[in-house]
């Protein structure tokens, strides 16, 4: 029985191997004289053997052809890499190429430690529009050793010398891997491709790998392609009213943006845009917020702990972050809806026949309500001048501008710009006559017994908004070291004017006119210069750390009368 059973393991055995493909067995095919890259894709698209390598190792000058079909996968790299500094090694079917005095010694095999292990570096982006993916998660398929994006999309892995599996993921993003040999040091990129529709839907039990977990207390990451799937109100997708959506946020007053966060109230959120603080994150007093849904790339959302580079807040953090821009090609998109009209526009600057991405690109996008424009409108249609005769008109409008510049692998520019201003006026006017007994009389016509005529108008005028610049400079130290150098400057002004005016009118044609003004000013401004380095040792550490030097200027209030 004992030998039936062995016989039985060693004969499946045998079929098993028999399946797996060889490096002698014979190609079967010839191929003509070709660089070495194009011979390996050809190789690859005719078997089912897979190579892994750094193109940058392989010569560009160097030809290849094989001209026997009866010749081996081993010899046919025998010959061709020889002379070339390079060797390759077989895993099951996969081939690592690698430079010969850098490739996996035995001795490196038994002792790991002798020599530094090498670590893959690089950005998480958007496949069509090459934009980065802000905390973007990557990890390796073999060893389960992964590490999440910075906010730029940087990624650093420190992986053992062997044939690496990377996966990437991102949410509303189809999930990539390539493989790839490790044998030093290499900068890669990893683009994603967002989901385009929508299919039936099977729920299943998912068993693979989803990546590493981001080590941060009571931090939510939310991408602006899961703010497109929410509720709209009044056709609006607004930021903040997602944000009110999630576990441990009140939204306070029904119908308003505020966040209430652990008991706080919304002045005691720090809200930064592209790295830059904004005062006031609201229109129409709490209606809607200040941000543009078609102008962001993600919102992070810190209910506590927070991290010393935010310098400290009772509430909460909320960052948030703009798009960079498309660049492969020009995009256009815009909107009308029942509160407002948004428009914007984004592509490369620059970008030269046949070249696949532009080294800059630049993102604007504009947001208008039309209230006070109906209002005008309405009051010009009856003959009153300018149009700023009505009682009531209010209106907003946002600009977001952001242009970015890629010097070098190694460094990258980023300006971006958001000015946005609110406007509501209220104008009163009355018109009343006095009777001999006293008595008032309201009316266009006088009565006959009329002593004195009182004409009053009140005019008032209240204003209020955000400017915001910010320049920031990433520069790629070394695979493990990633630093950003930023300047900005964020202000917030507030205004309201207050007009008077009243006339007295006799019947002997004398009248006596008076009039008072009062205007109430006050700002605040910020200009932030700040440094940061992320440093990874290891895949199992990242220290980051930096300086910040701030000028904060008051103005509480100032008041003018006459």
């Amino acid at each position: 029985m004992r030998l039936f059973l062995f016989l039985l393991c060693l004969i499946a055995s045998l079929g098993v191997s028999a399946q797996e493909a060889s490096p002698d067995q014979p190609l079967g095919f010839t191929l003509p004289e070709m660089p070495l890259p194009a011979a390996l894709q050809r190789i690859e698209q005719a078997t089912e053997w897979r190579f892994s390598y750094n193109p940058r190792l392989l010569p560009a000058t160097h030809r290849v052809a094989l001209r026997d079909a009866r010749q081996s996968l081993r010899t046919t790299l025998d010959d061709w890499l020889r002379g070339t500094g390079l060797g390759y090694r077989v895993i099951g079917g996969q081939v690592g190429i690698f430079k010969v005095q850098e490739g996996p010694q035995p001795d490196e095999a038994q002792n790991g430690s002798r020599a530094q292990a090498p670590t893959v570096s690089g950005y998480v982006v958007d496949a069509e529009s090459g934009e980065r993916l802000p905390y973007a998660k990557v990890w390796d398929a073999r060893s389960g050793r992964g590490a999440v994006a910075n906010a730029f999309g940087f990624f650093s892995l420190t992986l053992p010398r062997d044939s690496v599996t990377l996966l990437a993921g991102f949410p509303n993003y189809v999930g990539r891997s390539r493989s790839l040999w490790l044998t030093e040091s290499q900068r890669i990129e990893l683009s994603l491709q967002p989901y385009l529709s929508l299919q039936a839907v099977s729920i299943e039990r998912d068993r693979s790998p989803t990546g590493p977990e981001e080590a941060s207390m009571s931090t939510i990451s939310l991408p602006v392609s899961e703010l497109n799937n929410m509720p709209a109100l009044l056709g609006e997708v607004d930021a903040l009213r997602t944000v009110q959506l999630l576990p441990g946020v009140q939204s306070g007053s029904e119908g308003t943006v505020g966040l209430y966060v652990q008991g706080g109230s919304p002045d005691q959120n720090l809200v930064l845009l592209d790295g830059a603080p904004l005062y006031y994150v609201s229109h129409w007093g709490g209606f809607a917020s200040v941000f543009n849904a078609d102008a962001l790339s993600d919102v992070r959302l810190v209910k506590g702990g927070f991290p010393a580079r935010y310098g400290g807040r009772l509430s909460s953090v909320l960052e948030v972050t703009m798009k960079e821009g498309n660049r492969r090609e020009a995009q256009f998109a815009g909107s009308i809806g029942l509160l407002s009209a948004k428009a914007s526009v984004q592509g490369p600057i620059g970008k030269k026949p046949g070249q696949e991405e532009a080294n800059t690109s630049y993102i604007l996008s504009a947001r208008r309500n039309y209230f006070d424009l109906i209002e005008r409108g309405i009051a010009l249609a009856q003959g009153i001048p300018h149009g700023d005769a009505g009682p009531l008109s209010f209106g907003f409008y946002d600009l977001n501008a952001k242009v970015n510049h890629i010097f070098s692998d190694q460094d990258r520019l980023y300006l971006s710009g958001y000015w946005g201003q609110d406007r509501s006026r209220i104008r009163d006017v009355s018109n009343r006559w006095v009777r001999e007994d006293g008595s008032t009389w309201v009316a266009e016509e006088p009565p006959a017994d009329w002593v004195l005529r009182q004409e009053e108008q009140s005019l008032s005028r209240i204003g209020w908004g955000n400017t915001l610049a910010a320049l920031r400079w990433n520069h790629v130290w070394s695979h493990r070291a990633f630093s950003n150098l930023s300047l900005s400057y964020s202000q917030y002004r507030y205004e309201n004017d207050q007009q008077y005016e009243e006339r007295r009118s006799y019947p002997q044609d004398s009248a006596q006119q008076s009039s008072y003004r009062q205007r109430f000013s006050s700002a605040i401004s910020d200009a932030i210069l700040r440094w940061e380095m992320d440093i990874y040792p290891n895949h199992r550490h990242q220290l980051k750390w930096g300086a910040q030097a701030t000028l904060h200027r008051y103005r509480p209030g100032v008041l003018q009368e006459r």
